[in-house]
């Protein structure tokens, strides 16, 4: 699935961010980067009160 940059995007499993924060699955983000559509996005997320970037590719997201 291709989504755009900006887009807002449910995970659909479960990942670790850059930052080290686990992100569950159902976390909800926005797409930052869509260069690599769809084999790989960017996703900005928030988990307990911190923010974290995720790499996911297009079946690991659907539209919100």
């Amino acid at each position: 699935m291709k989504v755009k940059e900006g887009s807002r995007v449910r995970l659909l499993v479960e990942t670790t961010g850059i930052e080290g924060t686990v992100v569950p699955a159902g976390t909800v983000g926005t797409v930052v980067d869509d260069a690599h559509a769809p084999d790989e996005y960017a996703v900005d997320v928030k988990v307990d009160g911190q923010f974290d970037n995720v790499a996911v590719t297009g079946g690991q997201v659907e539209p919100v």
